[in-house]
């Protein structure tokens, strides 16, 4: 897996095929999958850790009564590293990850849920608590050719 990463990094054009036919691939999916309007699929560092911002906004989720109904599912590479915990995962870039996260009414991570390709749907709520500048490219998020940023507070 490693090494077709590294392929597509480093060529252009597979890349460019890579997105062009997983993204158009996941979008068709996508027509078939209903949201979910309380699923809720958590995600950090690219599925390497259970940690960071949204472990944080997980552990309140789960001790708070008023979100009882909602079903918060992680993506990890490896999700036995937290089987011990209790924690509803899912495994990392597999087909039942790419399933949950079309289904999913909310992403919240600190990095990109797309793995560069663009399948969100326009009604799913992406909440990205990545570290940094204002300026920091965080995957498909802005556009090279027309960058326009804004700060807000929150």
């Amino acid at each position: 897996m490693e090494k077709i990463k590294l392929l597509l990094k480093s060529n252009r054009i597979l890349y460019y095929i890579y997105n062009v036919i997983g993204s158009t691939v996941l979008k068709f999916i996508g027509l078939f999958v209903k949201i979910d309007e309380h699923l809720i699929l958590f995600n950090a560092f690219g599925g390497k850790k259970y940690d960071d911002n949204p472990k944080a906004i997980y552990e309140y989720m789960k001790k708070n009564p008023k979100y009882n109904s909602y079903k918060l599912i992680w993506s990890l590479d490896n999700p036995q590293q937290v089987k011990s915990l209790g924690v509803e995962t899912v495994k990392n870039n597999s087909i039942k990850f790419f399933i949950t996260a079309l289904k999913a009414k909310y992403w919240i991570t600190n990095s990109s849920m797309e793995r560069g390709l663009k399948f969100k749907k326009k009604n799913t709520i992406y909440i990205n608590t990545w570290h940094g500048s204002v300026i920091k490219k965080a995957g498909n998020e802005f556009k090279k050719e027309k960058r326009k940023f804004r700060v807000s507070h929150v």
